[in-house]
């Protein structure tokens, strides 16, 4: 059976493509330009089975304007963008890609420390210019501590980051007494108590 699959941006993976292909999906995609309008009316135009969404927003409307809609796969961890009882009442599955992205934004705050403390970015003119100025030294992040508010899958990695370059971690949430141990990460008692202890949150 053929599918009929609506993508939320103008492009994707070339090997999610293939994989598609290769049980038979056709595939449409969203320009950057029309966004989420052109994302409704395509809906509204043609009978889809599946949508691969990652930020435009789904709302009820949307999906009641596409009856043949099965699933709406997000590219995400959250469904914040999709109105998942529209989607229930619709019989619509809504699936998230859990732990897909988390390195990847993990990786950002840890691209901050390495090149904003320090001012890397600033001193980089300089010395592509022949390194004659001498800005301010910034800041080192080894011995700094760094408090989590959370410490799912994304803030356990950014966790690692951070002990990577000597930080000291804690972390806390309203279910993170319900966990084991997390050495080498202290648990904070508190908001009050991480918010005290963090040089950076």
């Amino acid at each position: 059976m053929a599918l009929h699959i609506l993508i939320t941006a103008p492009q994707l993976d070339p090997s999610a493509v293939r994989l598609l292909e290769e049980v038979g999906a056709t595939l449409d995609f969203v320009s950057l330009e029309g966004g989420r309008t052109e994302m409704q009316a395509k809906l509204a135009a043609a009978p889809f089975d599946g949508v691969i969404s990652r930020f435009l927003p789904i709302s009820a409307e949307a999906m009641a304007a596409c009856p043949t809609l099965r699933v709406i796969s997000r590219a995400a961890v959250g469904f914040d963008s999709i109105d998942v009882a529209a989607a229930t009442a619709q019989g619509i599955a809504v699936l998230r890609a859990v732990g897909a992205n988390a390195q990847s934004v993990a990786d950002l705050p840890g691209g901050v420390w390495v090149g904003g403390a320090p001012n890397s970015a600033g001193q980089n003119p300089a010395t592509l210019g022949g390194g004659g100025a001498r800005p301010r030294l910034g800041l080192e992040m080894r011995g700094r501590r760094l408090g989590l508010v959370g410490y799912g899958a994304i803030a356990q990695r950014v966790a690692n980051i951070a002990l990577a370059v000597g930080m000291r971690v804690a972390a806390w949430s309203p279910t993170l007494a319900a966990r084991d141990d997390i050495e080498p990460v202290s648990r904070a008692s508190s908001l009050h108590a991480l918010l005290a202890f963090s040089d950076v949150v």
